[in-house]
């Protein structure tokens, strides 16, 4: 997979004051969508996000940096954290990420805004309409690998179920042969 220059984007200080701040690296602790860690999520969709404004000529730093910082949020919103997150972590995660970083309005708009459509005020700037995109596109790769993996236990469970049943069948068919030669014999 081509780089598109996220391994320079890492390096640059905007990215990295992120990247190594004690509350980014606690996103590593929360399962996020199926078995990807928040962390994990934040970079893929930071990633994803940067090489597409980079492609397009736009400010492709602040849209990693929104996207990294899109779910800076620190509760599991299966179990914790406010009613309706998905329309009420946004803003959480804005607050969190202007209280540890100094913020561009394009950075708090793509933290903000990237839940549309199922928040209802739509990106502002283009770099949040790619974190929103990316958030999307990431998390449906998320989930489909999370899908795969359950598929392949059940898969796996199922062949075991295949064997153990052949198994049980030959067996079977061994005490019968060996029951009627035993009743053949005692006939006699």
């Amino acid at each position: 997979m081509k780089d598109h220059g996220w391994s320079a984007a890492l390096r640059h200080p905007a990215i990295m004051a992120v990247l190594e701040s004690g509350e980014f690296q606690l996103l590593g602790d929360y399962t996020h969508h199926g078995s990807v860690t928040r962390k994990e999520h934040c970079l893929q969709v930071a990633r994803m996000a940067y090489i597409m404004a980079h492609r397009r000529g736009l400010d492709a730093v602040s849209a990693a940096r929104g996207a990294l910082l899109h779910d800076f949020f620190f509760y599991d919103w299966r179990i914790d954290g406010p009613g309706l997150h998905g329309f009420r972590h946004p803003a959480i995660a804005r607050h969190n990420a202007r209280n540890r970083f100094p913020l561009n309005a394009i950075e708090e708009d793509a933290i903000l805004r990237h839940m549309w459509p199922l928040t209802p005020v739509p990106p502002r700037y283009a770099e949040s309409a790619l974190v929103c995109v990316a958030d999307k596109l990431v998390a449906v790769r998320d989930y489909s690998r999370a899908l795969g993996a359950v598929r392949s236990r059940f898969r796996a469970r199922r062949a075991h179920r295949i064997r153990t049943f052949k198994r049980t069948r030959r067996a079977l068919a061994w005490a019968r042969r060996v029951g009627s030669s035993l009743q053949a014999s005692a006939g006699r």
